[in-house]
């Protein structure tokens, strides 16, 4: 039986008897090894014309991670009724959160976004009911942020009121609300409870909430072939369509604009104080075991009876410690592993003891058993010739696995591999965040955990790390700020954090790192301004910021980075001029600047870069240039939008300006 198997089977039979089951039901038998969930998506915003994409995340709530991601771009066919959208497979018996969102790609705007919790433990479908009434709902409500201590928080829109989000069409018990319409009064003209305001379209009531219909195109009063149904404006010109509504940015559970936290702070309301554990705040944190549930909260929704064990932060079940002992994996200094895991640490002399541990653990939470290639593992073998291990010293020096179908999270147990000079675990589905236990591994050099589901915030224990060079985690899903404690590193040569969901301002102890060559902070929600300290990086050969919301102007500083190579600071919100220092700049080739608000002059002493090949300024605010000549012939060649695309109408150039 394998390990994973295993653990299954325990959770299963610690829990069974007092699972709830959401959206599906629930059978008698041994449960499979892995499960199915069909999810459908019932709604009557009109696909294409108002949304053209569905994003859906499954979150494991055991595990705190993320299970699956899906997306759909929808082609203009009814939501009403119900159109199967995923088919989620591979699923482990257990509790999860899925989102749904329905997004305006073309546009980039988040138009509905749609919580349910669920259990799964046979195969489940579920219909996920997203309304026209609900865009533009906050839940919970500003004026009622909780409900009563023994019910779920009013966290999902149906019907355009707050209700728990196990409702569904399937669990229309848990909506708790009372019919707005009546269902047997509907006809093919519609339902006198849903009226429409426009003839195009009819009310139809199911669920006990109205829902707009367009009607047939061979119906009376139907928009033609060019149109599409609008129910409160009538027929309406493809062409001309405006987009549905975007959800603000306070409401989007997301962290954008001016928030400095998820929908709370600068134009939003104030943010609670995130010092002490939170109940309240959507994240697992402090000692809850559970998203705000468990520790210093309320008992978890779930059943507090189902066996989290091995994820939930606390000791349950049959741990011998926290997450560790019993059916889980070794705590550290204990000889105790799953019952099908036959390997003796005590026996073994190639390593420590501890170090041992540690790797059997990391084998076990991986589901090892299941890697595509696991040569010498848990073999008589020695373990410095077990796949993606070095030792040197009698010692673990290096873990290296790129894809390998690793799963699972890091255990804090890494931190007993004292000697390791170099973690790499990338394209892989591993977990989770990353345990402030690294800060142990003093011995680092490298670590490269790039394109896995890793989340949650970084630990500033990463700043304890001196002889670390390079630190890639690009392509994950981390957010929180960067800790400043990276600024400690001083031996720090790469530092790569692109593709994640970092807020907060970069801080100004990054220009401390006197060693760093790359520095990659793009594609995330950076807010503020670029610190002037950055100029002091004098190694400095890659800058890339582009793709934030950035504010401020381009420090003049940065004209200070004599082997600076590449500068991507496009697509932010930066304003004031170029800086003339730029032309300080002898050993860029590239350098853009576009997608910003910049304004003023541009400089012509960048043409006499001796290296530059490459230059984009377009689409600000309202560049010019007083220098003719050459220069705007240069200018021209390297990018001829870039006085087309000024964003601001009202922008007239001084006198003197180049014609």
């Amino acid at each position: 039986m394998t390990v994973a198997r295993t653990r299954q089977m325990s959770r299963w039979i610690a829990s069974a008897a007092t699972t709830l089951v959401f959206g599906g039901t629930a059978g008698c038998s041994e449960p499979r090894d892995t499960l199915e969930l069909v999810v459908s998506l019932r709604t009557d915003l009109s696909p294409v014309q108002e949304f053209d994409t569905v994003h859906l995340s499954l979150f494991s709530l055991g595990a705190n991670s993320v299970a699956k991601r899906h997306s759909v771009s929808v082609e203009e066919n009814a939501f009403v009724p119900a159109r199967t959208i995923a088919e989620l497979g591979d699923l482990q018996f257990g509790d999860y959160r899925l989102d749904v969102q329905l997004e305006d790609a073309s546009r980039d705007r988040l138009i509905a976004k749609r919580p349910v919790l669920l259990t799964v433990a046979t195969n489940t479908a579920v219909t996920v009911p997203i309304s026209r009434s609900c865009v533009n709902v906050a839940c919970p409500p500003k004026d009622n942020p909780a409900t009563p201590e023994d019910e779920a928080k009013q966290t999902a829109c149906f019907g355009g009121r707050c209700v728990d989000p196990r409702c569904t069409a399937e669990n229309r018990a848990a909506c708790g609300m009372d019919a707005a319409c009546d269902e047997a009064k509907n006809t093919e003209r519609g339902n006198e409870d849903c009226a429409t305001g426009a003839e195009c379209a009819t009310g139809e009531c199911s669920l006990g909430i109205c829902w707009a219909k367009p009607k047939a195109r061979d119906a009376a009063a139907a928009c033609n072939a060019t149109q599409w149904c609008d129910p409160e404006r009538g027929c309406v010109d493809v062409e001309q369509n405006p987009p549905a509504e975007a959800l603000p940015s306070c409401i989007d559970g997301m962290r954008n604009g001016t928030e400095t936290s998820i929908d709370c702070g600068g134009d939003c309301d104030a943010c609670v104080n995130t010092t002490a554990p939170q109940c309240d705040d959507g994240v697992l944190n402090g000692n809850e075991t559970g998203t705000d549930c468990g520790g210093d909260c309320d008992a978890c929704r779930f059943s507090p009876v189902v066996d989290r064990s091995c994820r939930d932060g606390a000791q349950s079940g049959e741990e011998e410690g926290i997450d560790c002992g019993g059916i889980c994996t070794p705590c550290p200094g204990s000889l105790e592993f799953p019952s099908d895991i036959d390997f003796d640490c005590a026996a073994q002399t190639d390593i420590p003891v501890h170090q041992c541990l540690a790797l059997v653990a990391f084998y076990v939470e991986m589901d090892g058993s299941l890697w595509d290639s696991q040569t010498g593992w848990l073999s008589p073998m020695s373990m410095c010739t077990w796949e993606g291990i070095t030792c040197a010293g009698g010692a673990v020096t290096r873990v290296e696995f790129a894809d390998n179908n690793l799963v699972g999270s890091l255990l804090p147990v890494i931190g007993n591999l004292s000697s390791l000079e170099a973690l790499t675990i990338e394209d892989t589905a591993i977990h989770g965040s990353i345990p402030s236990e690294i800060g142990l591994l003093t011995n680092l050099e490298t670590i490269r955990l790039q394109r896995t589901a890793l989340s949650g915030t970084l630990p500033s224990e990463l700043g304890e790390l001196s002889n670390l060079k390079e630190l890639w985690l690009a392509e994950n899903a981390f957010n929180g700020p960067i800790p400043a404690e990276l600024g400690s590193l001083n031996n720090l040569e790469e530092l790569w954090l692109s593709s994640n969901g970092f807020g907060g301002n970069i801080p100004a102890t990054l220009g401390n790192l006197s060693n760093l060559k790359r520095l990659a902070l793009n594609r995330n929600m950076l807010i503020g301004a670029i610190p002037s300290e950055i100029g002091n990086l004098s190694s400095l050969e890659w800058l890339w910021l582009n793709q934030n919301q950035l504010t401020g102007s381009i420090p003049a500083e940065l004209g200070q980075l004599s082997e600076l190579v590449r500068l991507n600071l496009f697509t932010n919100q930066l304003s004031g001029t170029i800086p003339v220092e730029l032309a300080q700049l002898t050993n860029v080739a590239s350098i853009f600047l576009n997608e910003n608000q910049l304004r003023g002059d541009v400089p012509a002493v960048l043409m006499d870069l001796p290296r530059l090949n490459t230059i984009r300024i377009d689409r600000n605010a309202c560049l010019y240039a007083t220098s003719c000549g050459s220069f705007l012939t240069w200018l021209n060649s390297e990018d001829p939008d870039w006085r087309s695309t000024n964003t601001d109408s009202g922008c007239t150039p001084p006198p003197g300006t180049c014609p």
